[in-house]
């Protein structure tokens, strides 16, 4: 039992840590709008204390970092407590002696699995090549390089993962039959590879083998690159395509039935397109649900109920119903991190007056599946001077409930006398808890 006293002091005795719409078709090629929900995964937790006193409770907090994270709350367990005795209610830590204790932090859910599991944060398959962004914003590329679509700088084929550039700030990649496209987190749109249809939108027909910004516009949310096309989303909405359109997959009419579009051109004037996908056909998603349809439909692709192409968005039947739901599905798991604490004996100062103990007076039933403990408290005065000594309970550590400010009164306790109370403590446990003397806390003065 510890004690710490001075004439009037506190004594414990205590044994006591979404996804977007413009997620919906793949995390490798859509990415999420400004002021969109997208879930952000926890970096680390900072500021928890580190050293503590035994006997005194200690608050357990922390920074959540990022700031912004989608997670925030933090749940505390006791991992190790060593010789400490430490437990943990809620977010304080209670100890009883000296030593270290180890704590963890839990955040639930606050990792993309592939955070744990690996460093992916999105991947997209070509035809026969792959690009992959990692967790910290950096483009990996491996596979058929015939055209330059790995974005490398030459012509070489790689049969392993190699970065692009040493940029960190990728946030959205698509490979297309020949061709990349991406985009950036300040918004900015880029492309690789083949561009024999313009399907690069830099305005011309040459290739390139390296990331080439398109335009100046900063407001891409989602691209697709098809197979020698691209469409793409813009945060307001608005839906765009530019090059191959010989089935009219572009959806932009006649005026560009058999041409070659080199740079991005708005389908229609609608701004609420929230899903699109493509190679010789093009399929769309409206935030109404509504399903539409263009490009080539010589197997009844376009769902229209005939084999007649399309060359501007056409609806799909009435339903407005439709939904995307990315591929097997995106996982989370708990982030947790580990503290050490290092806990401080108590510099104890004793009164004259010790507890010599307590007795249950009485066990009674309470309510179905619960019994009040009535405990009176005994002290001795060990040959000081005579004082007068009062103890008021304010709680029980944890497994029950204890009314606060519950007061026993000794009076005037004489050198040498014991007294035990004639007033009692009330403690209410279930009837599968015993009374523990140790979880009682409560302030005793001198």
């Amino acid at each position: 039992m510890l004690i710490k006293m001075k004439k009037v002091m506190s004594l414990f005795l205590t044994v006591m840590i979404a996804f977007s719409p413009f997620m919906g078709m793949s995390s490798s090629s859509m990415a999420a709008p400004a002021g969109a929900d997208m879930f952000i995964p926890v970096a680390d937790i900072t500021g928890v204390p580190t050293e503590a006193t035994a006997g005194t409770p200690l608050a357990l907090n922390g920074a959540v970092l990022p700031f912004d994270a989608t997670n925030q709350e933090i749940t505390w367990s006791v991992k190790d407590a060593g010789t400490t005795g430490a437990e943990i209610s809620g977010d304080t830590l209670y100890t009883t002696a000296a030593g270290t204790v180890v704590v963890t932090a839990t955040i639930a859910d606050g990792l993309n699995a592939g955070t744990a599991v690996g460093s992916i944060a999105s991947v997209s398959a070509g035809e026969y090549y792959t690009m992959a962004i990692k967790m910290d914003g950096s483009l990996w590329a491996w596979g058929d390089n015939r055209y330059g679509q790995l974005g490398l700088g030459d012509n070489t084929d790689s049969n392993e993962p190699v970065q692009v550039g040493n940029d960190s700030d990728w946030m959205a990649v698509s490979a297309g039959y020949d061709h990349t496209i991406a985009i950036k987190t300040d918004g900015s749109l880029w492309a690789w590879g083949s561009n024999l249809s313009g399907q690069l939108g830099d305005g011309t027909n040459t290739g390139s083998n390296i990331p080439v910004q398109i335009g100046t516009d900063n407001d891409w949310a989602a691209v697709f690159g098809s197979a020698s096309q691209t469409i793409a989303i813009k945060t307001d909405g608005s839906l765009w395509a530019w090059g191959f359109n010989w089935n009219g997959e572009l959806g932009l009419g006649e005026d560009f039935e058999w041409g070659l579009v080199d740079k991005p051109v708005q389908v229609g004037m609608d701004s609420d397109w929230t899903a699109v996908w493509g190679w010789y056909h093009t399929m769309a998603i409206k935030t109404d649900g509504s399903l539409w349809a263009w490009g080539s439909n010589w197997c009844g692709q376009l769902g229209l109920g005939d084999n007649t192409d399309r060359n501007v968005p056409t609806q799909v039947g009435t339903d407005n119903s439709w939904a995307v739901f990315p591929t097997g599905g995106i996982e989370y798991v708990d982030y947790k991190k580990d503290f050490t604490i290092t806990v401080e004996a108590v510099q104890v100062e004793l009164p004259d007056t010790q507890i010599i103990g307590f007795n249950v007076a009485e066990r009674k039933l309470a309510a179905p599946g619960l019994y009040d403990y009535v405990v009176r408290m005994t002290v001795e005065n060990q040959g000081g001077a005579a004082e007068n000594v009062t103890a008021v309970l304010t709680g029980w550590q944890s497994g029950g409930t204890a009314a606060a400010n519950q007061t026993l009164s000794f009076g005037r306790i004489e050198s040498g006398e014991t007294v035990t109370s004639a007033n009692t403590f009330t403690i209410r446990l279930s009837m599968t808890a015993a009374f523990d003397e140790s979880k009682l806390v409560f302030n005793i003065s001198y």
